[in-house]
């Protein structure tokens, strides 16, 4: 290569670095992890080779952070907030996250549940997911849990919680995932002991299935428990964690709509702290799980499902990424194909 060459190769570079510091970070099977702590929104990313960045503030966040996700849609990576003043959206541009834009004045209207904090992982939970190209958020509030998506001219439908409201008053969180034929998955837990989780189907014409159990061996008891919901192509992955016995379980929905139902993977991850999960599958056919540990948050552990199937056991991210205080609530997107 020429000297002129090199030159227009380092600047080339050099711009990537400065003001699209995301673009490093973009080939399939690299994963995005977000993170509440303090109030804050931060953010470190995971290359597919498993190196990590250190974590960055995102700045511009209206209001004290409560929950977080990330989720790329149609080539956008958006971002999704949960403060104290509302909940808000961010789409990452070349110069950064843009200005965060309240979707209730977008829209949504003012959700038809009470989304107030609870203690002890109730309630105060968002999350975004990618269906059929249309960007979707499921919000839990204390007990309930409802649904919104963004129309294709960057407005939002008004909330609803359609089968969601089946549950209504026994929801501790929800959380979804959508398939590239336009389903949307959602996942809640309960606030009942024993409490198991239960799934529902939002189809591409805006009906819902009913909330059902999600299959689970004879006698299981699942407790305090957290759920989040990632995609592989066409299966569907429940990840629950549970309070008190620390461990962790998997169920795979199938395209034909059977189920494997929940299976203890502790004795491949190792035990948990037991609280609040995000789970997302990447382009290469992996899936990857962060943890943080309950009920004081500390925690924040990572896992990845091989495409043998196997789980990797579960590693300290703050070792690698950074200690950065408390982790309350995670989101986690990974790089598709």
């Amino acid at each position: 290569m020429s000297y002129p060459g090199l030159v227009t190769a380092a600047l080339a570079v050099m711009f990537v670095l400065l003001f699209a510091p995301t673009a490093a970070f973009a080939a399939t099977g690299d994963a995005y992890l977000t993170i509440v702590s303090g109030g804050s929104v931060l953010r470190a990313a995971r290359s597919a080779s498993g190196a990590w960045t250190g974590f960055s503030r995102i700045p511009g966040v209206p209001g004290q952070a409560r929950s977080v996700d990330e989720v790329m849609v149609g080539g956008q990576r958006n971002l999704m907030v949960l403060t104290s003043s509302g909940l808000y959206h961010s789409v990452l541009t070349s110069n950064g996250w843009g200005p965060f834009s309240d979707i209730v004045g977008r829209g949504a209207g003012q959700p038809d549940i009470d989304f107030t904090i609870g203690g002890g992982g109730v309630g105060g939970r968002v999350s975004a997911a990618n269906a059929g190209g249309v960007l979707h958020v499921v919000l839990t509030g204390i007990g309930q849990a409802t649904h919104t998506y963004r129309d294709a001219n960057g407005g939002w439908a008004r909330f609803n919680q359609g089968a969601l409201r089946q549950r209504r008053g026994h929801i501790r969180n929800a959380d979804a995932t959508g398939l590239p034929n336009g389903q949307l998955y959602v996942a809640v837990s309960s606030l009942g002991k024993p409490g198991t989780p239960y799934h529902a189907v939002r189809f591409p014409d805006g009906t819902w299935s009913n909330l059902a159990g999600v299959p689970a061996p004879a006698g299981l008891t699942m407790g305090v428990s957290f759920v989040s919901t990632a995609a592989l192509k066409d299966q569907v992955h429940v990840v629950v964690t549970v309070a008190g016995t620390a461990r962790v379980y998997d169920a795979i929905r199938y395209a034909d709509g059977t189920w494997t139902g929940l299976t203890d993977i502790t004795g491949q991850t190792g035990p948990c702290g037991g609280g609040p999960i995000a789970a997302s599958g990447d382009g290469t056919g992996q899936l990857h799980i962060v943890i943080t540990g309950y009920p004081n948050n500390f925690g924040l552990l990572h896992s990845v499902r091989l495409t043998s199937g196997r789980w990797t056991a579960l590693s300290n991210v703050k070792s690698v990424a950074g200690e950065l205080g408390p982790a309350e609530w995670v989101g986690l997107s990974a790089e598709q194909a």
